[in-house]
């Protein structure tokens, strides 16, 4: 899978002068904010979440699961990834679930990051305010059982709901998983009676032992949700809004997501 912005997304020629999208918006700002949203989609995720830097490189990768793409196959253990973007800038949570199939539990890794603080910051590791804070734990047969049904409840095994647009600056659930030899994938933004209805949350936030808060759903304004035109520094972060597109074959990634205001 290739990740590149997709033209549509990009903002047309001839209309960076007064009047237009990026009046006010200093040249600086656009070239590193592109140059931010692509550092995000640049590689394919072969392992090492847990380096901030991969972290970076390989997060369209890593969400739409290239990896546990690749290695599932008839055989393979049963295993999902679960990502909740609590806008990208404020909070990111991601979920591994390995399951047992001697006693049909599973094995849970949690990972949190919050706004990077430099209060964090150490002589012994220069990229400590940028890592995820780590748990590990254990999901038992009855926990398990419980997960598989809310996926399912929440149609994650069904037909996914091609063309939802998760974007970076709003709150949303986005899942992957190898189960029986089958690769699957969805998504689910707020606000929407579907992100809304989910239930698998509660069961992955009780088994979080991170340390760190949960940050929950709220209302969000254009500003926020980075579709309003103004200058670059006002669009909520140093980052631009960026798109995980859930597709007909996989969650894709690689939209800036430039759009026009609402």
């Amino acid at each position: 899978m290739t990740y590149t912005a997709k033209r549509q997304n990009m903002p047309e020629k001839g209309r960076g002068r007064s009047g237009s999208r990026a009046s006010g918006r200093p040249r600086g700002g656009i070239l590193a904010g592109i140059a931010g949203g692509l550092l995000i989609a640049a590689c394919v995720y072969e392992g090492g979440i847990d380096t901030p830097v991969t972290r970076k490189f390989t997060w369209f990768s890593y969400v739409s699961g290239d990896d546990i793409r690749a290695a599932c196959q008839p055989g393979s253990p049963e295993k999902y990834r679960i990502v909740y973007n609590a806008r990208y800038d404020e909070q990111l949570r991601s979920y591994e679930i390995l399951g047992d199939a001697i006693d049909q539990g599973g094995f849970v890794t949690a990972r949190a990051q919050g706004r990077a603080s430099i209060t964090n910051l150490s002589s012994d590791d220069l990229l400590a305010p940028w890592r995820w804070k780590k748990a590990q734990g254990r999901l038992d047969e009855q926990e398990m059982a419980r997960l598989r049904e809310a996926l399912a409840q929440a149609g994650f095994y069904g037909q996914p709901e091609v063309g939802l647009e998760l974007n970076s600056k709003a709150f949303y659930w986005a899942a992957v998983g190898c189960v029986d030899g089958k690769f699957y994938f969805g998504g689910w933004q707020d606000p929407s009676t579907a992100f809304k209805a989910l239930r698998f949350p509660e069961i992955l936030f009780a088994r979080d032992g991170t340390g760190l808060a949960v940050n929950p759903p709220r209302p969000l304004n254009p500003i926020e949700l980075g579709r309003t035109s103004g200058p670059w520094q006002d669009r909520g972060g140093d980052i631009p809004r960026f798109l995980i597109t859930v597709g007909e074959d996989g969650l894709q990634g690689g939209g800036l997501g430039f759009r026009s205001p609402l």
